[in-house]
Formats: C-alpha cells, sequence, structure tokens
C-alpha cells in the first residue's frame, strides 16, 4: 500500500481505480481510506472481494455489485 499511499499524499487522482486485495484481508478501513483519496469526484473504484463480503469504503457509495461464483466485484463512486 506503499504505492497507494504515495499517490495520495501527492495528491494525483484517477477516474478509475481497480482494487482486488487479497480475499482473507478483513480489515478494508486503512485500504478504502487511500483508495477514497485517489478517486477523482467523478471516478469509479472497481473493487473485488469474496462473494460473501460486502466492502463499504467512508464517503463512496456502491453503484452496483454483482456476484461471479465466489467473486464480488462491487463498483462504487463518491457520494
Amino acid at each position: 500500500m506503499t504505492g497507494l499511499g504515495q499517490e495520495a499524499g501527492a495528491g494525483r487522482k484517477y477516474d478509475l481505480v481497480l482494487a482486488d486485495p487479497p480475499y482473507t484481508m478483513t480489515d478494508y478501513q486503512p485500504l478504502s481510506r487511500y483508495l477514497s483519496g485517489v478517486l477523482a469526484d467523478d471516478g469509479l473504484l472497481v473493487f473485488e472481494t469474496s462473494a460473501k463480503t460486502e466492502p463499504e469504503p467512508p464517503g463512496l457509495a456502491v453503484r452496483t455489485s454483482r456476484k461471479y461464483g465466489s467473486t464480488r466485484v462491487t463498483v462504487f463512486e463518491h457520494q
């Protein structure tokens, strides 16, 4: 997460951010903080998790969420 932290610290913003953390990761708060920091105001975050997990990054709203077998792909946008 060092690279992501550096991007957030430098104030860089992206229109599309793709995140696929390890499925065994259960604490998404540190990752979510960085992700919402690098996401442009009208950008989208595509977040892949286990199908059993429903991540909720702070400050972001779910645009859509789909299950594909044991995988969930959720697309977020700023609220």
